[in-house]
């Protein structure tokens, strides 16, 4: 009967202990699915703010084309060819901003 007590004592102490154990691998998984779905949403937004900002780069080079080619001044004569005064261009549109 005294081993029988022993025995269950035993087994409780080890029940409660992995139980705990338990508690915190959950607690821990939890968190670790919070974080990754932070990550994720971050990403998302990363990935939107990119799209957003590659459209703008081509809008702004499409721009920079329609004005660089069709505006005169813009040109100059030089050894014998033409050179497109990209950097006066660029200027005009950071001013404007």
């Amino acid at each position: 009967m005294n081993d029988a007590t022993t025995r269950i004592n035993e087994l409780t102490i080890q029940v409660t202990s992995l139980s705990g154990d338990k508690r915190r691998m959950e607690a821990d998984f939890q968190s670790m699915h919070t974080d990754m779905n932070d990550a994720l949403n971050a990403r998302r937004a990363a990935d939107e703010r990119a799209d957003r900002l590659q459209m703008e780069v081509n809008r702004l080079t499409e721009e920079l084309r329609q004005v660089s080619f069709t505006t005169p001044q813009n040109w100059f004569f030089y050894d014998g060819r033409f050179y497109l005064i990209i950097f006066n261009v660029l200027d005009a549109m950071l001013t404007e901003q």
